[in-house]
């Protein structure tokens, strides 16, 4: 499920592509927390798209319910036409939901 997420998070043609993909792989709080400053889904009229490879996953197991991740990858976005890659370091928390499965509660960069 984090893989998946990342991927979906990270990897778009456009905002509101992002935000549709990753909402199904998250809690609400965890989907509220991809927002940029707590505000609503981006309506950039901007051409942005962005891709993510080479990801290493470092998982840390807290409770049957919850799990830790540092993720760290290469994220090359493209901005009205210019483009730039870095490497990037993110926390995922993820959090079992009764009869739904894994979840994403929380992203940070760290």
């Amino acid at each position: 499920m984090n893989r998946k997420f990342l991927k979906s998070f990270f990897t778009y043609n456009n905002p509101i592509e992002r935000y549709q993909n990753i909402k199904p792989l998250m809690t609400k709080a965890g989907y509220k927390a991809t927002h940029p400053s707590g505000n609503g889904i981006p309506q950039s009229k901007e051409n942005v798209s962005s891709s993510i490879s080479n990801i290493k996953l470092f998982k840390h197991q807290v409770s049957k319910s919850e799990i830790e991740f540092l993720n760290e990858f290469k994220i090359s976005t493209n901005y009205n036409s210019v483009g730039s890659t870095e490497r990037m370091v993110v926390k995922t928390e993820l959090v079992y939901v009764e009869g739904v499965g894994w979840r994403v509660n929380d992203i940070y960069v760290v």
